[in-house]
């Protein structure tokens, strides 16, 4: 399997994108269903990390969407994190 992420509670696998393909704007998915929203990226000076500002992101009852607080995180360049819509993949790739 060649770009596959496993997500808790999910069955299968997801395509993965590395992390430094990851664009300001894209909504990463995390386990169990949970979203965050890509507010910043930045590219550390050696240029074997990237750094995340995320905000994490709660559809309400009514369809609206409700914002949490802001994360910063670090990511080796090859992280393979999943981003919304979920692409199902086949384990056998």
């Amino acid at each position: 399997m060649k770009n596959g992420v496993h997500l808790q509670g999910f069955k299968g696998y997801f395509e993965g994108t590395k992390a430094i393909d990851i664009k300001v704007g894209d909504v990463l998915v995390w386990n169990y269903g949970l979203l965050s929203k890509v507010i910043s990226k930045e590219i550390s000076p050696s240029g074997k990390s990237v750094y995340l500002i995320t905000q994490s992101v709660t559809k309400t009852v009514n369809g609206e969407a409700k914002y949490g607080m802001l994360r910063r995180n670090r990511y080796n360049i090859n992280t393979l994190l999943v981003t919304n819509p979920l692409v199902l993949i086949d384990p056998e790739v």
